[in-house]
């Protein structure tokens, strides 16, 4: 954990930026106005939760502390690529100024491949959907989803790693998380439950993170584009795990047009705890280092 310090130390600069006025208003409207299939969304989407519908490309060094999963060769550390594809729309929304409801919809792909090898072989694919309710009032703001998650091994690796037991691994849960924005802060936590299962599975969570980004933006314009640094921490703790902590934490640099909704960040991170994807995610411990490129619409 030698390198968390160092990130939080970077997420501490960011912090001593001027003060500034409340996070962006993506979707003002000056009186109440009935909207239908619309990208943004009055809650924000989470900045280091590796599972937030996005679409990114990320390059990641894993080292697997324990659990089934190895590259092919006789170490415990690999070169990853992870490529997530994702989307969350509004089918109807009600809004006046930023505040109001929404009734949406997502879905996310998750796949990471194994680049210690010449072929690059698929490692697993995660699929999920699901139905979100966002609220926002000022500065709080709240989602509740239902959503399903379903994971697949690749070919590939089970055909280099035959010792590894296939499971039916699946679910349906239920979550809802709560924020606050303060300025430059954004705070937020919950949890949620596991309500069906394909295998025997301990059905609570716990999730909590903080967020901060300097709207002292920096003066370098590439393209038009205005450049802000940012940085989160996500934590997330499952009862299936035993209630072992798992750390995801990110900073970098978020490119923005005013009054635009797309985002693209370059982010480095570091994940310490559980491996988020597939069935290994009960089982397998890691500490992966990446950097990637991230675009949310």
């Amino acid at each position: 954990m030698q390198r968390l310090p160092r990130i939080l130390a970077v997420a501490a600069s960011i912090a001593a930026a001027p003060p500034a006025a409340a996070a962006d208003c993506h979707a003002a409207a000056p009186e109440s106005v009935d909207r239908f299939l619309t990208r943004d969304d009055v809650f924000r989407p989470l900045l280091a939760d590796p599972k937030e519908p996005r679409f990114s490309a990320s390059y990641q060094r894993i080292r697997f502390r324990t659990g089934e999963v190895r590259s092919g060769r006789d170490t415990d550390t690999i070169h990853s690529g992870f490529v997530q594809a994702g989307q969350s729309i509004g089918l109807w929304s009600r809004r006046r100024g930023c505040d109001g409801v929404q009734i949406g919809l997502f879905a996310g792909v998750h796949s990471q491949f194994d680049l210690s090898i010449d072929s690059g072989d698929l490692i697993n694919t995660d699929y999920l959907v699901g139905m979100p309710i966002t609220w926002r009032a000022g500065p709080w703001s709240w989602r509740g989803r239902i959503l399903h998650q379903s994971s697949h091994l690749g070919d590939e690796f089970l055909l280099r790693n035959r010792s590894v037991r296939v499971k039916n691994f699946g679910f349906e849960m239920v979550d809802a998380l709560l924020s606050f924005e303060e300025g430059r802060w954004r705070a937020y936590g919950g949890g949620g439950a596991v309500f069906h299962s394909a295998t025997d599975f301990d059905p609570l969570v716990f999730q909590a993170g903080l967020e901060v980004q300097s709207r002292e933006p920096l003066s370098w314009r590439p393209w038009g584009l205005v450049p802000t640094p940012v940085a989160g921490v996500d934590f997330k703790t499952w009862q299936q795990q035993d209630w072992g902590p798992t750390w995801n934490v990110v900073a970098g640099i978020e490119l923005s047009r005013p009054n635009d909704t797309v985002r693209v960040r370059l982010l480095a991170n570091l994940l310490a705890g559980h491996f988020p994807y597939a069935q290994f995610f009960d089982e397998t411990t890691v500490r992966s280092v990446g950097l990637g490129i991230h675009l949310e619409l």
